[in-house]
């Protein structure tokens, strides 16, 4: 059976701490199996701060986790454990894959995300011009063709020389 997320809608959490197969009748491995032979989606974290039951990942191979699920066709430390980080920042991320695993989608910020996206990339490729009074005889096509500096003068006053968009 495959410990990774699946299509089914269930997910057995299995939380690792220094005391996760201490238990007397060994309900927590037969809980264990039964979602593997229903191929349920198991989602491990293993803890890593001490003082919250945190330990090596070594430790579970060290007698500690029933052999039959060390095994095929359980073979559960096959599947990747997400570490579980005390510091808040690292802890939110985790946090984060832990979601994940279990099913959930990331999502963006909705409408305002899209928003401030469009606004940026029409704030890339807008450009200012700035605009001078037409002259006698100019039409505004005429004069949308000469490309103006920030003095006001077009690049054939000022001697320089570029293209604008129509290639003149």
């Amino acid at each position: 059976a495959d410990a990774l997320p699946g299509n089914s809608r269930h997910v057995l959490l299995l939380y690792m701490t220094d005391r996760l197969w201490y238990d007397q009748d060994g309900t927590v491995a037969r809980l264990v199996q039964a979602a593997m032979d229903r191929k349920i989606t198991i989602a491990m974290v293993h803890e890593q701060t001490p003082t919250l039951g945190g330990c090596p990942f070594s430790t579970f191979f060290q007698g500690q986790t029933p052999q039959v699920l060390l095994q095929p066709p359980y073979s559960l430390y096959n599947a990747l454990a997400i570490p579980l980080y005390g510091s808040p920042e690292h802890r939110k991320v985790s946090l984060r894959h832990v979601l994940r695993r279990m099913g959930a989608a990331p999502c963006d910020a909705g409408l305002l995300w899209r928003k401030q996206k469009q606004l940026l990339h029409f704030m890339s490729v807008a450009r200012l011009v700035r605009r001078r009074p037409l002259q006698q005889g100019e039409s505004r096509d005429s004069q949308s063709r000469r490309s103006w500096n920030r003095y006001g003068q077009s690049d054939r006053d000022s001697g320089r020389q570029s293209w604008n968009r129509y290639g003149q």
